[in-house]
């Protein structure tokens, strides 16, 4: 019998004994199955062993980059994840700037604010090097490195906008116990710097974690007995745990899947199942939903995007294969299997800027897509602190909505506008946002 019955068993048997009767046949169900879309070819050099992976999906999506870190050549390879076609290396053996030395960790964040501008950036956490290394996308241009006076055998790495600015949570592994390290990323060098914030230790093996910053939570896999997921809060304040019994032996990589209002999925790799096993938890509640698997195995580093691409039109999930190629996943395919919701995000915006100075396409205030249905990304720029006020308003010059009221410090911002559930009718809006004195508006189209 397959060891997911008896996973499901140990982790029935850890709670309430009398459970077992009355769910065992649900322990005994099938495992689901997913057939993956493609598996990424071997690199024309050749390949060492392959560790993280990340995607970032460019608004023309010929230039989108599916991005795997190789901790042994010390390289990241660059995939086209439209074709699955080899597209060249990122990096290169050493220790300079621009060099890696042991690549793990590698995330992505849209619209970061460097000394030139806004641009996306690639982070890459260098375990050999102990530090985090940037570089712009697309133009792969290195941005600069921070952490190597902090970090110590660096692995995992989460990113998060906290208070409008940007946060890389990394796991350092060379201390007793391992310790999680928080820095801010901001404009500085060549391009960026960071800033240590604070860090807290965690009595776990740990690797990967991920940022839920609506739900005030750090969650940090814990490759140690008893394998389950910790969680902290964005103060490194432990909350609590959950997952015990659900793993393997190894809860390896872990991302979020947003429905928004506070609602999706964490989706975490059992490395040491086999196939590997996508344990599916509810995002709110943190209760188990189950899992998928298919043919990949041996699974270190994952990632998804909710943003759509060619072949991917409702999102994708990757997942490192046996340290040597990456599997592709269709959302689609996974969501129809688990009988989980979708939700397809917008691809974010990125234009460069002078230091200091808002994007001159945005005006300040901006909103994806539009015209829209049934809602629209709003993106608006904070140039001086002070109470900012972000309103709908009609062509009469009503407000039917205010969507934020408070004070705020410089930097960007998003919300969110949803108008399925509202009576207005298709038609012309205009978006104002006022920051102290000072009044900016954008036109938005509403079609129903």
């Amino acid at each position: 019998m397959h060891s997911t019955f008896w996973k499901r068993v140990k982790w029935l048997s850890l709670g309430n004994s009398s459970l077992l009767m009355g769910v065992s046949f649900m322990a005994l169900s099938a495992m689901v199955v997913v057939q993956h879309a493609y598996e990424t070819p071997k690199p024309p050099e050749g390949r060492g062993t392959l560790d993280s992976v990340a995607i970032w999906v460019a608004h023309d999506p010929a230039q989108s980059l599916l991005m795997i870190t190789d901790k042994t050549r010390n390289v990241v390879h660059l995939f086209d994840p439209i074709r699955n076609q080899f597209l060249g290396r990122l990096g290169e053996p050493g220790a300079s700037s621009g060099q890696l030395k042991r690549p793990n960790g590698i995330a992505v964040a849209y619209n970061v604010n460097t000394v030139s501008g806004l641009t996306d950036v690639v982070f890459v956490v260098e375990r050999d090097n102990n530090r985090v290394s940037a570089f712009s996308l697309p133009e792969r241009q290195f941005l600069g490195a921070f952490g190597n006076k902090h970090l110590d055998k660096p692995y995992g790495i989460a990113l998060a906008r906290v208070n409008g600015h940007l946060q890389a949570w990394i796991t350092s592994t060379g201390s007793s116990p391992d310790r999680v390290k928080v820095f801010e990323v901001r404009p500085g060098g060549n391009g960026i710097e960071g800033r240590l914030l604070f860090d807290f230790p965690v009595d776990a093996t740990l690797e990967s974690l991920v940022i839920d910053q609506e739900h005030d939570r750090a969650l940090i896999c814990a490759e140690s007995a008893p394998y389950d997921i910790r969680v902290y809060n964005l103060k490194g304040e432990y909350q609590s745990r959950f997952g015990a019994g659900i793993f393997t032996n190894d809860p390896e990589g872990i991302v979020l899947y947003d429905l928004g209002n506070g609602e999706g999925y964490y989706i975490v790799a059992d490395q040491e199942a086999s196939p590997t096993e996508y344990e599916v938890f509810d995002r709110k509640t943190m209760d188990y939903m189950g899992n998928f698997s298919g043919k990949t195995s041996g699974t270190d580093g994952i990632a998804l995007t909710q943003m759509a691409l060619p072949n991917f039109p409702e999102g994708s999930f990757y997942a490192l294969h046996s340290d040597r190629a990456v599997h592709a996943y269709d959302w689609r395919e996974i969501a129809r299997a688990m009988n989980l919701k979708t939700r397809v995000t917008p691809i974010p915006t990125s234009v460069g800027m002078e230091p200091g100075r808002p994007p001159v396409e945005f005006a300040m205030v901006s909103n994806y897509p539009n015209p829209f249905h049934p809602e629209t990304r709003i993106r608006f720029w904070v140039e001086k602190a002070g109470r900012v006020t972000l309103d709908i308003v009609n062509m009469r010059g009503q407000v039917v909505q205010r969507l934020v009221d408070e004070a705020k410090t410089p930097g960007e911002y998003q919300t969110t506008w949803r108008a399925d559930g509202s009576p207005l009718p298709s038609q012309l809006y205009f978006l104002r946002l006022q920051v102290g004195r000072s009044t900016y508006t954008r036109k938005i189209i509403l079609l129903h």
